[in-house]
């Protein structure tokens, strides 16, 4: 990335320190997605706005999000600038860069620069259209924001691996965003030749776990020269700590002193070294033959397994997450052991075999594989499953094998977590009331969900159930909504006490109530347990009313 004159405005607060903009069309599912991951792990606070359906009007509530951000990503993408939502955000990026001193980055994902400074090509199109039914103040605005834009030092993705690219776009926000710098004297004199040595001896090994020693008398600038290595390459990770004078700090008993600076100072994601290290250990079972494996992450390890038609006894976990190319699942040998298998993320998956027998199966991640539109008849018990996810899959019903309870105790007795947000479904099989160990139900965003069947069974375990913006229009006449108004009870009175201890108003801001301008003038001694009393009530009776208005 070429340097850049734009400098953060230290004067300012800020909510958020990135702000992504970006075609949902084009990228949310791909480049932006993991973009998004890999500046959460770098512990960056990042707005991204994950509504999938956008309206003609650009919300104030965004516009005020954009103002509150420190950094904006603009990830210019092939129909970028179809979306006159998109377009409205960038002006007010470009407007928020003039006036507040914002940081803007822009992204040139697979389109010519050129072609967004001068609405060339598909940003040519775009606005043809745009300029027969949009006032021409505002196009020219708009224009005028994507040729400021585009002038600015960015990012070119192009050819090349998309993680290389991202790697660079997260290491440059995370120098931009101002890291604590270990102090270095202005006076230090032949350093530079060291530096040097570093750099050659860091990049010939970037990919591996690396010890350097310094060596030499006392006052030559060993610690100098670890301080300016350690401020140049701390943004290539998710954690860094710089721990100084260990031997003599140990000598006087403080080395639990120590620990506790590694541990404050070195808060990383540990998941992916965990990870190569377990599946090193996992192979080291049986070197060359995956069949005797207890998981599997690899796909040709998974063929090479699945093809020799043996019992897999061993196996446990299969991870499939992010296949793209699956479209079909195999035939699998008996897995009697199986507990998790992961199909998140494969986009391209329309089916599974018609003889799936999961008996030890405990999670099963199906979230967004869009193209499957139904799982088949189970045969045989799963009463061990604790966990099915299906969000944003193409899933409209859930088959009747899932909600019977033959004589082998029920398929799904130990259900404790069923989420289908922004899924298609559009029915559950009517004894789901039954599943007793149900504790959470997620059918929010769930557009063609219109009615619940009649409850058999009283959903005794049930504590959440998330409804918001499906197309529900009335409660179950078997759904214990006493149950469910104990359990907001008792959340609310912890969210008092909690108030109570932080005096933290906006956590009180949420989608049941806002009491924040009501308790911004309240005292010290504000009486919880009454206010508990009637916002119980209010609520109890609300929930009563609504039940005598749906017969219910």
């Amino acid at each position: 990335m070429a340097s850049s004159t734009q400098k953060p405005s230290s004067s300012r607060q800020y909510n958020f320190d990135v702000f992504l903009s970006f075609r949902g069309e084009d990228t949310r599912y791909n480049f932006t997605d993991h973009l998004f991951v890999n500046l959460d792990r770098m512990r960056i606070n990042t707005f991204r706005d994950n509504q999938l359906e956008r309206g003609e009007e650009i919300k104030s509530e965004l516009l005020k999000t954009i103002e509150e951000s420190r950094i904006s990503i603009v990830v210019f993408s092939k129909d970028y600038a179809r979306s006159k939502w998109c377009l409205d955000e960038l002006a007010k990026i470009m407007e928020c860069r003039e006036k507040m001193e914002q940081i803007v980055l822009p992204v040139f994902y697979h389109v010519d620069p050129s072609d967004v400074r001068k609405q060339t090509g598909s940003f040519g199109e775009a606005f043809s259209i745009h300029e027969r039914n949009v006032d021409e103040k505002k196009v020219q605005r708009w224009k005028d924001s994507l040729t400021k834009a585009s002038n600015l030092s960015g990012f070119h993705v192009n050819e090349g691996y998309e993680s290389e690219h991202i790697a660079k776009i997260t290491n440059g926000i995370c120098k931009r965003l101002n890291p604590k710098l270990l102090h270095i004297d202005d006076d230090m004199v032949g350093i530079d030749s060291r530096l040097e040595d570093f750099k050659l001896l860091l990049d010939n090994h970037s990919n591996d776990v690396l010890v350097v020693g310094i060596y030499g008398p006392g006052g030559i600038g060993k610690t100098t020269t670890a301080k300016i290595v350690y401020n140049k390459i701390q943004c290539q990770f998710n954690g860094a700590s710089f721990l100084q004078d260990v031997r003599e700090r140990s000598k006087k008993g403080c080395q639990l002193q120590l620990q506790k600076q590694l541990l404050r100072d070195n808060v990383i994601e540990m998941h992916d070294l965990i990870q190569q290290m377990g599946w090193a250990i996992v192979r080291e079972e049986c070197p060359g033959d995956p069949c005797k494996w207890s998981r599997l992450w690899d796909v040709d390890d998974i063929y090479d397994a699945i093809s020799r038609q043996e019992c897999l006894g061993k196996l446990k976990d299969i991870d499939l997450s992010n296949s793209k190319e699956l479209v079909e699942m195999p035939e699998f040998s008996s897995m009697p052991n199986l507990e998790r298998l992961n199909l998140e993320g494969c986009e391209q998956l329309k089916s599974f075999p018609t003889n799936m027998k999961f008996e030890s199966l405990e999670v099963l991640y199906l979230n967004q594989c869009r193209k499957l539109k139904k799982i088949p008849e189970i045969q045989g018990n799963m009463g061990h499953l604790k966990r099915l996810y299906l969000n944003e899959s193409g899933i409209k019903e859930l088959p009747d094998s899932i909600g019977k309870f033959p004589e082998i105790q029920g398929n799904m007795k130990s259900l404790e977590d069923l989420s289908l947000k922004h899924s298609a479904i559009k029915e559950l099989p009517g004894r789901i009331g039954c599943w007793e160990s149900l504790e959470n139900l997620s059918l929010s965003y769930c557009s063609n969900f219109e009615k619940f069947p009649e409850i058999q069974g009283n959903m005794k375990s049930l504590k959440v159930l998330s409804l918001e913006h499906s197309a529900i229009k009335e409660l179950p006449a078997g759904l214990d909504v006493g149950n469910l108004l104990k359990i907001l009870a008792s959340h609310i009175a912890q969210t008092l006490r909690n108030f109570q201890r932080s005096k933290e108003y906006e956590i009180l801001e949420g989608p049941f109530f806002k009491a924040q301008p009501l308790l911004r003038n309240s005292q010290a001694g504000l009486d919880v347990g009454n206010l508990l009393k009637i916002l119980a009530s209010h609520i109890a009776q609300t929930l009563r009313n609504f039940q005598r208005s749906k017969g219910i």
